[in-house]
């Protein structure tokens, strides 16, 4: 009995190398495991990649199964290499530790990243899916106004995908924030480079699908205030407003109601408003109406001042409706310069008039052709209703646009967006953050590095801004306290001519009420070639210098301020920041930056000076490497607080709403 003990021991438990072979033995397999695992997900993944480069719209629905089915795998994948690589985690962390094997703990946070970002886009194509077969569907029945019904249908069914799509998305977001980047190999960490604009892209379109169901009216209708602007006629936010249109949107279905002229948006509105001190000052205004209310440069004040004025104007009129007694749920500005490129997607249209023929409208002709019926140099009479049934012809297109059209209409309106042509305000949707952090709600850019912002108001009754050419040229000289010594220079040439006025013009002279929104804190040192120089304001935490420029036909000028940005805009120790923003509706215009240090031991760029030179087709933003000085910030007073449009309120320097007014609701 005692002799059959020690048999039993070594035939049921192994020996000490017998158990080290296995355990070497279940090491190998686990982690040859992870490896194989790894290797098919990225195969999975690149294949994926390779699917849909150069795809077009059409092809890219046809391929949606087979590549959800990659990215399926892709994901089971790296779940599994993940469950493999779990035991080893403690010991990779440990060995992390050592200098050379630094990398090693980051193996398990790029397996969580591939994991999740995997099963992020297995679940956006699950969501994704029906949104294309909705598409297909609607462009095959041709059916006016079905697009938006099945797209919301569509959403409905992905609804549950899309949602865990993002929650996936943030788990890869969290992952990608533990990761060790500086240990990695230089080829993965190129690779990893653009990761966070990756990632922040995905989340947009996720949160924007999220919340494109409200938008159309899918709990109830929704209104939106349409804006059409002029842009010869420049104004803060892109130009005259001559027409105001109300598109609604219940459950699914867009119409685009009939459109009004800017006056008799105001034909009930039952109070005196005061217009800003500027425009009573050189238009002689006797009362604020709808038509000027887009004074500010920041949009979303402006588009909060626009729908009230509106609201002011529809709800008080005689036979008021319930749309009318109600404040649209948001404001979408464009000017005239989106026209062409909507065009060249559509195709030339044919706009059906209610007095007289058809006209044609293209992508060459559609600004002239408009400003042509609407000023009555066609006939001799003015068609007012024209651009109303012009922009009528063109969303009616635009809604039965093909589904091989939607990544070009994509494009279009994107970069519509970045060149400020299209702005967006919807103060109560979930896609508000997101314009708000592209730029695209028109907003003044809350950055507090420097910072410049030339705004252009035509305040004399004429539309001759296509004629006049302007010019920016920034120069700064870095302190060695960190301050900058900075000289705007302005350059307006006035080419307007009784030969080259649009037609219905007779006026050449430009005025122009000029407004340079600096960093908070700047002090001004001298100006000059203003015909009229006003005192320095502060608003949405910028110093503002402004004045009036009178230029006559054929002249030019040069207008020039000379100011002092504070330390706190050059607080980055390592890197100077410029903001240069694009005042909507603006032509673009050449701008020229330098950039110089005062002291010994300072440098930026590399060197004693740096420059940057081009267009500003859109909002800019620079940056060069910095070092040296001694930064001394200044006391500033930042107000987080934004401004609210409401009786009382105060809007700018210049402007103030009468406490009297009616409370919208």
């Amino acid at each position: 009995m005692r002799r059959a003990i020690p048999v039993l021991v070594r035939k049921f438990i192994p020996a000490p190398r017998r158990l080290l072979r296995l355990l070497v033995l279940a090491i190998g397999l686990d982690l040859t495991l992870c490896g194989i695992a790894s290797a098919a997900g990225e195969y999975e993944l690149l294949a994926a990649q390779q699917d849909v480069r150069g795809a077009s719209t059409t092809q890219l629905l046809a391929q949606a199964p087979a590549l959800r089915t990659r990215v399926d795998v892709a994901a089971t994948a790296f779940g599994l290499a993940r469950l493999c690589w779990w035991p080893w985690r403690p010991v990779a962390a440990a060995v992390s530790a050592i200098p050379p094997l630094r990398a090693v703990g980051s193996v398990g946070p790029l397996l969580d990243l591939s994991a999740d970002g995997s099963m992020a886009g297995a679940h956006a194509l699950d969501g994704a899916l029906p949104l294309a077969t909705a598409l297909g569907r609607s462009h095959k029945t041709g059916v006016r106004g079905e697009t938006g019904v099945r797209l919301l249908a569509g959403l409905a069914r992905g609804h549950d995908a899309l949602r865990s799509a993002r929650d996936s998305l943030l788990s890869a977001e969290r992952d990608s924030k533990v990761i060790d980047v500086a240990a990695l190999p230089r080829p993965l960490r190129t690779q990893l480079a653009s990761l966070p604009r990756t990632l922040a892209s995905a989340d947009d379109g996720l949160r924007a699908a999220l919340a494109a169901p409200d938008l159309l009216g899918a709990a109830g209708p929704r209104t939106y205030l349409i804006v059409p602007e002029n842009p010869w006629d420049l104004r803060a936010t892109g130009g005259f407003v001559g027409t105001a249109v109300l598109l609604e949107a219940d459950h699914g279905r867009s119409t685009l109601l009939p459109a009004m002229s800017s006056d008799a948006v105001d034909t009930g509105r039952p109070d005196y408003v005061p217009p800003p001190l500027p425009l009573l000052t050189y238009e002689h205004f006797g009362n604020w109406y709808y038509r000027d209310a887009n004074w500010s440069p920041d949009f979303p004040t402006s588009a909060a001042l626009m729908r009230y004025f509106y609201w002011l104007g529809r709800a008080h009129a005689p036979g008021a409706s319930p749309l009318d007694r109600r404040a649209p749920d948001g404001v979408v500005a464009f000017d005239s310069a989106l026209l062409p490129p909507l065009l060249t997607l559509t195709g030339p249209i044919v706009v059906k008039r209610s007095a007289g023929p058809p006209v044609p409208l293209t992508a060459t002709n559609a600004m002239t052709t408009i400003d042509t019926y609407v000023n009555g140099t066609a006939n001799g009479i003015p068609d007012k209703a024209f651009a109303k049934e012009a922009y009528g012809a063109v969303f009616h297109s635009l809604q039965n646009l093909p589904v091989a059209t939607l990544a070009h209409a994509a494009s279009v309106i994107g970069t519509a967006l970045r060149q400020r042509h299209l702005l967006v305000w919807l103060p109560n949707s979930g896609l508000g953050p997101i314009l708000a952090r592209h730029g695209w709600d028109g907003a003044i850019d809350p950055a507090r590095t420097d910072y410049l912002y030339v705004v252009d108001t035509n305040v004399h009754y004429n539309k001759i801004n296509q004629l006049v050419h302007e010019g920016l040229t920034y120069r700064g000289v870095v302190q060695p306290d960190s301050s900058l010594r900075a000289t705007l220079t302005i350059t307006y040439t006035n080419t307007a001519t009784m030969h080259n006025l649009p037609a219905q013009q007779n006026n050449t002279l430009y005025e122009d009420f000029v407004r340079v929104y600096t960093p908070l804190g700047s002090r001004l040192f001298d100006v000059s070639g203003l015909t009229q120089f006003w005192k320095t304001e502060q608003e949405h935490n910028k110093t503002v210098f402004s004045g009036y420029l009178r230029l006559p036909s054929r002249a030019s000028t040069t207008v020039r301020f000379s100011y002092l940005v504070p330390p706190n805009a050059l607080l980055d120790p390592t890197t100077y920041h410029l903001a240069v923003q694009k005042q909507p509706g603006a032509a673009a215009v050449p701008l020229s930056v330098g950039v110089t240090t005062a002291a010994a031991g300072m440098r930026v760029g590399g060197g004693t000076a740096w420059g940057w030179q081009g267009t500003l087709d859109g909002d800019v933003t620079l940056t060069a490497p910095l070092s040296g000085g001694h930064p001394a910030p200044v006391p500033l007073a930042y107000d987080a607080s934004p401004v609210i449009v409401a009786p009382g309120a105060r809007i700018d320097p210049w402007t103030v709403l009468p406490d009297t007014l009616p409370t919208m609701r």
